[in-house]
């Protein structure tokens, strides 16, 4: 038999990185994605190594601006009304199913406190504010509210977590 095709084989499209020259799949592991002004939702240009590398550059020449940005973060931490207990996360942990709440990866015991209501947006520490997501949909959910990380996530789409 020549040329056999396996069609339930499928290869994701390349794209090559414009600050290192790298060709990597074209998916969220290898690029970050950004909404355009005309609202649609595409890969970014530079992959997600060379994001890293520009961040820790910044870190290392505006040290300054790190340390005032961690200042505000703290001021903001303690200024936040509300507090939370090890007993508070375990029934959020339980209630969850050890999953994020997001996308509901398995966190297997661990996962990061996470807050429904931001801090920088006047959140708080009580309870009904925290939250157990996985490393990656904390640290892109950032500032956003629940609400918004998940019109982003459905802008993007994304696996979201179905609740009952």
């Amino acid at each position: 038999m020549l040329g056999t095709i396996d069609v339930n084989t499928t290869t994701p499209p390349t794209q090559m990185c414009n600050k290192c020259g790298q060709t990597f799949p074209l998916t969220r592991e290898f690029f970050g994605q950004t909404k355009q002004k005309s609202g649609r939702v595409t890969f970014r240009q530079v992959c997600r190594s060379c994001m890293r590398a520009n961040t820790a550059r910044h870190y290392a020449e505006a040290p300054e601006k790190v340390m005032a940005r961690v200042a505000r973060r703290k001021e903001q931490d303690a200024q936040a009304e509300g507090v939370y207990s090890d007993s508070d996360i375990a029934r959020i942990r339980a209630d969850l199913g050890d999953r994020c709440r997001y996308c509901d990866a398995p966190l297997n015991g661990s996962g990061e406190v996470e807050h429904l209501t931001p801090i920088s947006r006047g959140g708080t520490h009580w309870p009904a504010n925290i939250t157990l997501a996985c490393f990656q949909c904390n640290k892109e959910k950032h500032g956003k509210t629940m609400d918004e990380y998940f019109a982003w996530r459905r802008e993007r789409g994304l696996h979201m977590r179905r609740w009952p």
